[in-house]
């Protein structure tokens, strides 16, 4: 998502999907692995906000789901591959990010749960993994105003939230980073250096991504000075940061050695662990009178229609060792007249299999299926067996939920960011 020249994994809600949470584990060494190769010892994941809302538009598929207990326990698989192998991980956005329909960065999202529900759901997930050993945490940019209703404060500033629950209530220990300070959630209402006098004050311990480092340094100093800032207070927060970082062998630093550093990057062994990852994360969400496997391939006359697919795309080719079929590639949103001589087309055929792909170049792209396409869907359907296979976030199959409940037709959802890793047996 931040390095272009680096191995794309799967998002986390793809890994969401997989039952074995040892494959987590098994994603989260091979992360540390690549990661201390390039010389970065601290991950900003995984995040452990409870994605309840579909439509949040900045968390979405960078959660595991929307599921606590799902969250949780891939959380902590996830981050004991990290940790157990010399890499610090970073659970975010406390206290949870998943219930908002803003974004922190533009603005400040407003979550207005009682406590007790965000005891049981949103603290959920963040507290099993502290128990586990969690080394730091993310705290998000979120007006919660049963954790402190001081107008405009984001939580990220508040020291009832930071000091108080998540010290002082979850009893959690270690590092703490805010969110990127530049985000509007809280450079919207507070100036540079403001903003890090306050965050301070609340109690984290590392400001990530301040506007104007020289000016907020001039601020911290004159809080000190003026004694609204303890410097006994950041001694403790600093003797912190170097705990962690004699823990992590950086009082022996050496420079990275950059040779053969792709090469390195694209070990066998991240294609072995990325394959069965994205295998361990297909779901077949229906499957009406056993369609899948196909079987019969003699007497089989496939057709393959892809909407948004790029020519040559990878499917069809695995395809062809099998089944041979005829394909036709759609845009996004076909016009009627398209349409019309694709559906004559598809009624020569006795089985259709139809795949819609969307971007996965980062979580929140557009994904959702157009009423062209569903319409088609359901209309071929009706008259012809229909495999439907989607590749996209998982959410935009909401629109066929009538669908799938009328028709019977198999549905496989395949959430792939990497469908080349993969070997396909129909």
């Amino acid at each position: 998502m931040r390095l272009d020249s680096c191995p794309k994994f799967p998002w986390q809600m793809t890994l969401g999907a997989i039952q074995n949470d040892s494959i987590i584990y098994e994603v989260g060494s091979e992360m540390a692995r690549q990661f201390k190769r390039i010389g970065v010892n601290v991950s900003f994941s995984p995040v452990l906000d409870v994605n309840n809302n579909p439509g949040n538009p900045i968390i979405n598929a960078r959660s595991f789901g929307e599921d606590r207990v799902n969250v949780m326990r891939k959380g902590i698989a996830l981050i004991a591959g990290l940790q157990k192998n010399g890499v610090m991980a970073c659970g975010k956005h406390f206290p949870g990010h998943g219930d908002t329909d803003k974004d922190s960065h533009k603005e400040l999202p407003a979550i207005l749960h009682p406590m007790e529900r965000l005891d049981s759901v949103e603290l959920f997930p963040f507290r099993g993994t502290f128990s586990r050993g969690l080394q730091s945490v993310m705290v998000a940019h979120l007006y919660v105003p049963v954790l402190d209703s001081t107008k405009h404060l984001a939580t990220s500033l508040s020291h009832q939230t930071v000091t108080g629950l998540l010290r002082r209530s979850l009893g959690f220990d270690g590092l703490v980073f805010t969110d990127a300070l530049n985000m509007k959630g809280v450079s919207k209402y507070f100036a540079p250096g403001q903003v890090e006098v306050l965050a301070l004050k609340a109690g984290v311990d590392i400001l990530l991504m301040p506007e104007n480092p020289s000016l907020a340094l001039s601020k911290i100093r004159e809080a000190i000075n003026n004694r609204s800032l303890s410097q006994d207070d950041l001694d403790k927060r600093c003797r912190r940061i170097l705990k962690y970082k004699y823990m992590l062998g950086l009082n022996k630093w050496k420079p990275i050695d950059v040779k053969n550093i792709q090469k390195d990057l694209y070990a066998p062994n991240f294609d072995i662990i990325n394959r069965k990852a994205v295998s361990a994360s297909l779901t077949l969400l229906l499957n009406k009178n056993n369609v899948i496997p196909l079987c019969g391939y003699d007497t089989l006359n496939p057709f393959v229609i892809q909407f948004g697919a790029e020519k040559g795309d990878v499917f069809v080719d695995y395809l062809q060792h099998y089944i041979n079929p005829r394909n036709t590639y759609l845009p996004d949103s076909p016009d009627s007249e398209t349409l019309r001589k694709t559906f004559e087309e598809a009624m020569i055929h006795n089985l259709i299999i139809i795949s819609i792909h969307k971007s996965n170049v980062n979580p929140w792209k557009p994904y959702k299926i157009s009423d062209q396409v569903i319409d088609f869907l359901q209309k071929v359907a009706a008259k012809k067996t229909t495999l439907a296979i989607v590749f996209a976030n998982p959410y935009s199959l909401a629109v066929l939920k009538k669908t799938i409940q009328q028709l019977k037709w198999p549905l496989l959802r395949l959430y792939l960011e990497q469908f080349h890793f993969m070997e396909i047996s129909l």
